[in-house]
């Protein structure tokens, strides 16, 4: 386990800093549509609200696993799953599954092993024709300025994001955490956290919190929510990313900055 004194020590510095930060990783009970997990048994899976037919799932990040990706184009009927690495995927694939190569930054960069924006992702492989947008991201710390680079009115086009943040270690990262995940909490709720156990734990306001965060999120308006969260976390739905240790305990989903209930 990492304990990291300073990012407590800094973030008290700055007052409700941490508080604030807490405060978007509690997660709310979603109404009516199922919570599934898909993807591989241990790392590489993730869980996600049921997606409807017709879906397209934007994924990023494959990394020689393709589970998830596989799953869902299996799972879903109609639906279509557009994979994005800069290194080449030689593995086999269903049809309605295409795998490009390409990075997810903040800028575009046309080219084999190019990079393009959400937005422009979005516009080149058809969002503008689906209604359920599915983005899942796991891109090992590029997630914070692919976010800060798209337009609200780009994410208000994605039904869900499932992501996995990272970097919380750094104190820089809790500040720019905070920025962004209150512009997320506008469109969007948070419904699912998993800590990647890979990765150790950090102290954030008296708090243990993983240095890496699997977090899942649906758009308001697509789902009545319930707040807060009456789940477990981790839940049974949840399983450790390294199998060969126990899953990380998230006591800041019910606990506020001085350890009392939320």
């Amino acid at each position: 386990m990492v304990r990291s004194t300073r990012a407590y020590d800094v973030e008290t510095k700055h007052g409700r800093t941490a508080v604030n930060l807490l405060d978007y990783l509690r997660p709310v009970d979603v109404v009516g549509i199922p919570k599934i997990r898909m993807g591989s048994v241990y790392d590489g899976g993730y869980v996600c609200l049921e997606p409807t037919p017709g879906a397209l799932l934007l994924s990023y990040g494959l990394g020689g696993n393709v589970d998830f990706e596989r799953e869902f184009a299996a799972r879903v009927p109609g639906g279509r799953v557009v994979g994005f690495d800069p290194v080449p995927c030689a593995l086999a694939l269903p049809e309605n599954v295409t795998v490009v190569q390409e990075a997810l930054g903040a800028v575009r960069a046309f080219g084999p092993g190019g990079v393009d924006t959400l937005a422009g992702h979005l516009e080149r492989f058809g969002g503008a024709s689906s209604s359920d947008v599915v983005v899942k991201i796991d891109i090992e710390g590029g997630e914070w300025s692919a976010f800060e680079a798209t337009p609200d009115a780009e994410l208000r086009r994605f039904t869900q994001l499932i992501v996995e943040w990272h970097g919380l270690s750094h104190v820089a990262t809790h500040m720019r955490a905070r920025t962004l995940w209150a512009r997320l909490a506008t469109h969007f709720s948070l419904y699912h956290v998993h800590g990647n156990n890979y990765r150790g734990l950090v102290e954030i306001d008296g708090l243990l919190v993983p240095e890496t965060l699997e977090c899942s999120y649906v758009r308001h308006g697509v789902v009545a929510t319930t707040s807060p969260s009456r789940e477990p976390f981790p839940g049974p739905l949840d399983r450790p990313n390294d199998r060969k240790a126990v899953d990380h305990p998230l006591p800041f989903v019910r606990q506020g900055a001085g350890g009392g209930g939320a």
